[in-house]
């Protein structure tokens, strides 16, 4: 099962995903995925240099469905596709989640 790293940025809340280019992303689909405990505990790091400088908070990983297009757990579906209260309200366009 593969994993992804977010955070929330200190300044705003707006919730971000670490990318390949180890930069911080509010678009789900850019985040770096991966799958074995080396990578995490790299992109862990990678995080935790960002929470030192201020940068972000709240810095987690999350399983993502075989699939890989959403998380497993439903707060984490809200977070990355929108609120559930009106589809005018989801993300980017997507779909509320469920």
């Amino acid at each position: 099962m593969s994993k992804i790293v977010t955070a929330n940025l200190l300044l705003t809340g707006e919730v971000v995903y670490l990318t390949p280019a180890r930069r911080w992303s509010p678009h789900f689909e850019n985040a770096v995925r991966f799958s074995s405990r080396e990578d995490e505990e790299q992109l862990l790091a990678i995080a935790a240099e960002a929470v030192r400088k201020n940068a972000v908070v709240d810095v987690t990983t999350i399983s993502l469905a075989e699939t890989g297009a959403s998380p497993v757990r439903l707060r984490e579906r809200i977070r990355a596709l929108g609120p559930t209260v009106h589809p005018q309200f989801a993300r980017r366009g997507v779909p509320a989640a469920a």
